[in-house]
C-alpha cells in the first residue's frame, strides 16, 4: 500500500502533463485565429502534424497499423464528422471569444454526456450528478452572460457549447463503433479522418493558407496534440481513469493562465466565478460516476475508461 502511494504523485505527472499540452493546443489555436489564420487550415496543419506522428508511434510501438475489421470505415467516419465537426464549432468559439472561456464552456461536456445517457435509456443519474450538472449551468450563464466582447460574444458561446454538445455524441458514439482497435492506432486514423474532412473546408474556403510568420505556431499545435494524448494514455494506465479525469480538469486553469501570460486575455471576476461552477460541476460528475460503463467525460479520455478496450476521445 505504502509503495503504491509513493508512486501516485509521480504517475499524476503523467496527467498534469496532457492537461497542459492540451490547453497549450487551445492556446495556440486562439492565436492562429487572431491572427488572421483560416479556422480550417489551422486544424488542417494541426491534424495532419498529429496524424504523422501518432501513426509513427504505433510503427514505433509495433501497434498494429489499422483498426480492427469492421471497425475501419467507422473510425473513419468519426475522425471526418465527429473529430472534425467538434473542432470546427470549437475553433468557430475561439475565432469569437479568448481561450480561457470557450474552455470553460466546453467542459459542460460531462454533464451532457450524462444527460444524453440518460435520455437513451441509461440508468438515471445520481441527483448529486443533476444537481452538479444545475451548477454548471449557472457557471455557463455566468461566463456568457457577463463577457465582453474581447472575453466572447453570444455566438462564440453558443460555439462552444455546440462543440461541447458534438464532443458528447462523439464519445457515445465511439464507444459503439470502436471496441476491439488497439487505441494508438485509432488515434492516428482519427487524425487522418479529420485531416481529410478539413482538406475539404480547405477546399471550399480557397486553400490552405499558412501565414509565414504562424508557421511555427502551426507546427508546435500538431505536436502539442500527438504529445497530450501520449501522455493520457501512460496516465491512464498508471492511474485509471477515475483519477485521470480529475486532473484533467487542470487544463482549465492552465488555459487561463496560459492566456493571460500570452493573449493579454483575461477573464471578469463574475466569469471566474462561473468558470469556477463550470469545473465543480464536471468533478462531481465524474466522481459520481454517472457515466460509468460508457465514454468517458472529460475531453481526450479513452472510451470506457481502459486503455486496452480501444476506442479513444479526441478533441479540438
Amino acid at each position: 500500500m505504502a509503495g503504491r502511494g509513493a508512486r501516485i504523485p509521480t504517475a499524476a505527472l503523467w496527467a498534469v502533463g496532457s492537461a497542459f499540452f492540451w490547453s497549450l493546443t487551445a492556446v495556440i489555436g486562439r492565436v492562429q485565429v487572431r491572427d488572421g489564420m483560416p479556422s480550417s487550415s489551422a486544424l488542417l496543419t494541426r491534424f495532419a502534424v498529429s496524424a504523422v506522428l501518432l501513426v509513427g508511434a504505433t510503427v514505433v510501438l509495433r501497434r498494429p497499423l489499422a483498426p480492427a475489421r469492421g471497425e475501419r470505415l467507422g473510425v473513419l467516419a468519426l475522425g471526418f464528422v465527429g473529430y472534425g465537426g467538434e473542432s470546427t464549432l470549437y475553433f468557430l468559439g475561439l475565432e469569437r471569444g479568448s481561450a480561457a472561456a470557450v474552455s470553460l464552456l466546453f467542459y459542460t461536456n460531462p454533464g451532457i454526456v450524462m444527460l444524453l445517457q440518460w435520455a437513451f435509456g441509461h440508468r438515471k443519474p445520481q441527483r448529486s450528478a443533476l444537481l452538479a450538472f444545475g451548477v454548471a449551468l449557472g457557471g455557463v450563464v455566468l461566463v456568457a452572460s457577463t463577457g465582453s466582447e474581447v472575453s466572447i460574444t453570444k455566438a462564440g458561446a453558443l460555439f462552444a457549447l455546440a462543440a461541447a454538445t458534438t464532443y458528447a455524441c462523439y464519445l457515445l458514439v465511439s464507444e459503439r463503433v470502436v471496441a476491439r482497435s488497439d487505441p494508438v492506432t485509432v488515434a492516428g486514423w482519427l487524425s487522418a479522418g479529420a485531416t481529410v474532412a478539413m482538406g475539404v473546408r480547405c477546399a471550399f474556403d480557397g486553400g490552405v493558407v499558412i501565414p509565414a510568420d504562424l508557421r511555427v505556431q502551426s507546427l508546435a499545435a500538431g505536436i502539442a496534440a500527438a504529445v497530450a494524448f501520449a501522455l493520457l494514455l501512460i496516465a491512464l494506465g498508471k492511474l485509471g481513469a477515475g483519477p485521470t479525469s480529475m486532473l484533467l480538469l487542470l487544463e482549465l486553469v492552465c488555459v487561463i493562465v496560459l492566456s493571460a501570460v500570452f493573449l493579454d486575455e483575461t477573464l471578469s471576476p463574475v466569469q471566474l466565478i462561473g468558470g469556477a461552477l463550470i469545473a465543480l460541476g464536471a468533478l462531481i460528475i465524474v466522481r459520481s460516476g454517472a457515466t460509468a460503463g460508457q465514454a468517458e467525460l472529460v475531453p481526450e479520455l479513452v472510451a470506457d475508461g481502459h486503455v486496452d478496450d480501444g476506442g479513444t476521445g479526441e478533441r479540438g
